[in-house]
């Protein structure tokens, strides 16, 4: 996991050239939606963990 992080930072100039400034703005929506969606499922599993422990 490491060296595929270490590879995609070392390469980073090279992708964002790639996907340019419209596919770095549409995947930075993507991560924010995915973390969004995290932060969603977390709140949902600590409500569904207190219920479960005082019911």
């Amino acid at each position: 996991m490491a060296v595929i992080l270490w590879g995609s930072l070392r390469s980073s100039g090279a992708i964002m050239r790639l996907v340019g400034k419209g596919g770095i703005e549409a995947i930075s929506r993507l991560m924010g939606f995915l973390l969004v969606c995290m932060g969603v499922q977390f709140i949902i599993n600590g409500i569904l963990e207190i219920i479960k422990t005082y019911h």
